[in-house]
């Protein structure tokens, strides 16, 4: 008992006299990833910036292009008929005509004509042009065409400089469309001033550049810190392990007691690391959204420009296509992750009310037909517009973010050549929307797991597995229900019942039979 003490004493004595010394070779390696890590951040921060000038520009005169195709067949469908698009107009014609061009949402407008299908001038801002054949003019035949608008920026000439008091203009042409006909029944042709979108290029230019910078500090500093803090850990885990290691035979006995009682402290300080890890993963995810939201935007517009790709070299090419594939993972995974944690502590709040559920699927499938033309998928939206369609109770954002969900799944899980069609029906107490594609399908035991957090059917596609959850949280909270039928190989229905609004008993509906 006596040796066993003295040992025990002399161990002691040896393990608290011995100085720990650091290991210049794991300080080495930290130092050698801390700076080759900072400099992969700023070369990424360099060539991001280096190319937010020109995709800033193509993106801010898409958003105007968008913008005004929006209000310009929204206002025509709300304000005019087919006939108002025939030339020669009639006086109550030309005040509806006038009444239209007014609600237009175009900054700095200095000269606008409308056309009819045979692309005759049939109203025009100044008078003086109202009958003249502009079916020569380039942007006016490619919105024929192609059924797409146009936007650009254009040089006026000397003639046109002194009459219009400008250098520079902003030209659109965009299409309109009535119902859910793709027939083209005339065209709005706009010349704007410059100066304000200009401005805008250029404040933007500037916030961008700060955010990005700052975004790629943000997550330098996150990797060191996350990489330090484990590093020391280990280190220290480590040397308790060895220190433990040597005195473990003569302390077996003893040292029983306190093993059961670092046990349990063990398990109370993991369950601690789990909650700071639902923590950590919240605060991260809602840190990294917006300086991985302007990375994407600012890779989404280098592969928009085709002239912007013709400049970059090969193996530049190679690189923004790794980091822009690695930017989408990322955001759908903190985006995901992001809504089911304020979903789940109920820090999303859903607002109910009467919504137009026409125009939210109507904004959502325009939205997504991009997606579904690039992977030859037929994206349409089918309902009676005859009809005046009630309006449902729901949240408009929350419902259009769940069928945005359920849309995407539809084309991502579909081929070459498949269909997505999406219809409304008055069932009831209910609007019924289904969404049905001739996408891959699903068997009986997928069915059961399709609304499983981080269930994935498919780990060949990309996807994080929260979508259809997010989607069935957000409908059955505004009172809704969604339900789906799938065979494999032949594809999938989904549907969505949401209660119609009444107030006082009575149905609210819309006051125009169709969008």
């Amino acid at each position: 008992m006596h040796n066993k003490t003295m040992g025990k004493i002399i161990t002691s004595t040896k393990s608290e006299s011995s100085p720990k010394k650091e290991n210049p070779k794991r300080n080495f390696l930290l130092f050698e990833f801390s700076a080759l890590s900072f400099l992969a951040f700023i070369i990424i921060g360099i060539v991001v910036i280096s190319f937010v000038g020109p995709s800033l520009e193509n993106h801010i005169v898409k958003q105007e292009r968008d913008t005004t195709v929006v209000f310009a067949n929204r206002y025509a469908n709300r304000l005019l008929e087919v006939d108002d698009f025939r030339y020669p107009l009639t006086s109550e014609q030309e005040n509806r005509m006038a009444q239209f061009v007014d609600n237009l949402s175009i900054r700095g407008i200095v000269r606008i004509f409308i056309l009819d299908s045979t692309g005759t001038i049939i109203y025009a801002r100044p008078e003086g042009y109202v009958g003249v054949d502009f079916s020569g003019n380039a942007d006016v035949n490619f919105a024929f065409e192609r059924l797409r608008p146009t936007a650009r920026f254009e040089d006026i000439g000397e003639d046109e400089q002194e009459i219009l008091g400008i250098k520079r203009a902003f030209v659109q042409a965009v299409p309109i469309t009535f119902g859910s006909s793709e027939d083209v029944i005339g065209i709005v042709y706009s010349v704007s001033r410059v100066g304000l979108i200009e401005k805008q290029i250029t404040e933007t230019q500037q916030n961008i550049a700060v955010r990005i910078i700052g975004g790629m500090l943000f997550l330098y500093v996150l990797l060191f810190v996350i990489v330090w803090r484990a590093s020391r850990t280990i280190r220290k885990q480590a040397g308790e392990l060895e220190s433990y290691a040597r005195t473990l035979e003569q302390r077996v006995i003893e040292r029983t007691r306190e093993l059961e009682e670092s046990t349990k402290k063990q398990l109370k300080e993991a369950k601690k690391v789990a909650r700071l890890k639902d923590e950590f993963v919240f605060v991260a995810s809602h840190e990294l959204k917006a300086p991985i939201t302007h990375l994407r935007w600012t890779l989404d517009r280098f592969y928009g420009d085709p002239e912007l790709q013709k400049k970059a070299s090969p193996i530049l090419i190679e690189i923004i296509g790794a980091i822009r594939r690695a930017s989408d993972a990322l955001t759908r995974l903190v985006f995901d992750l992001l809504n089911v944690s304020r979903l789940e502590s109920g820090a999303i709040k859903i607002s109910v009310h009467p919504t137009d559920l026409i125009s939210v699927i109507q904004e959502t499938v325009l939205e997504f037909k991009p997606d579904a033309e690039k992977k030859g998928v037929a994206l349409s939206f089918k309902y009676d517009s005859k009809k005046k369609f009630p309006f449902v109770m729901s949240d408009s954002e929350r419902l259009k973010e769940a069928f945005a969900n359920l849309i995407t799944n539809a084309i991502k899980f579909n081929s070459q050549g498949g269909k997505v069609n999406v219809s409304v029906a008055w069932i009831g107490d209910f609007l019924e929307t289904q969404i049905l594609d001739t996408g891959v399908g699903m068997t009986e035991k997928e069915l059961s797991k399709l609304f499983t957090k981080f269930w994935r059917g498919h780990p060949e596609i990309e996807g994080t597995g929260l979508g259809l959850w997010l989607s069935r949280e957000l409908v059955e909270r505004m009172g809704g229900e969604i339900k789906v039928e799938s065979k494999k190989g032949e594809g999938s229905t989904f549907t969505v019942l949401l209660p119609i609004a009444k107030r006082d008993g009575i149905i609210e509906t819309s006051k125009r039979p169709g969008v």
